[in-house]
């Protein structure tokens, strides 16, 4: 398959194109392997042993824990350039979203899109000062001062697209 086969695959999609699927099926099938199966079938099974592999899981519990993080705990970068993440990070669930920040290193001229969970002026600011781009949704009680706003289409569910500055920043909305 030509390079631009790949476009918008992760690598873990990518690698399990090469799997004999068909011929996969074919034994599974001949030797009854999903026979009385309720959930997980031979090939999600093989999919999730594949992925801990590559993952260098530890044990069962580690699989699982990775495999049913779900969003609120999983924080993915993704590089459009190449549609594979450039950063992972499973939390326990205890760590705060924001925190994910301190973990980042800025690249400068990208855009970071995120939600509110991660509005705290003091970490945004190293994003600016790395010559980053951010988008997030404004937290209730913010006192910003509308600079300009850019037309939205509101069928998209875009309420509206402005530029702000800030007039005073309270201890809920700086991250204190």
């Amino acid at each position: 398959m030509g390079k631009l086969g790949y476009v918008g695959k992760t690598l873990f999609a990518q690698v399990m194109e090469f799997v004999p699927w068909t011929s996969f099926a074919r034994i599974v099938q001949r030797h009854g392997g999903n026979a009385g199966v309720r959930s997980l079938s031979r090939a999600e099974q093989f999919r999730a042993m594949a992925f801990a592999q590559l993952t260098w899981r530890e044990s069962l519990r580690d699989i699982e824990a990775s495999l049913s993080a779900n969003s609120t705990k999983l924080y993915t970068l993704l590089d459009l350039r190449g549609a594979i993440p450039a950063f992972i990070h499973i939390s326990d669930g205890k760590m705060g979203d924001v925190n994910v920040l301190d973990m980042l290193s800025f690249e400068a001229g990208a855009f970071y899109v995120m939600d509110r969970g991660y509005l705290d002026f003091t970490r945004l600011h190293r994003l600016h000062q790395a010559g980053a781009f951010f988008v997030t949704r404004a937290k209730r009680g913010m006192d910003a001062r509308r600079v300009y706003s850019n037309p939205v289409d509101r069928n998209t569910g875009l309420n509206c697209d402005q530029l702000v500055t800030l007039k005073a920043i309270t201890p809920s909305t700086c991250g204190a």
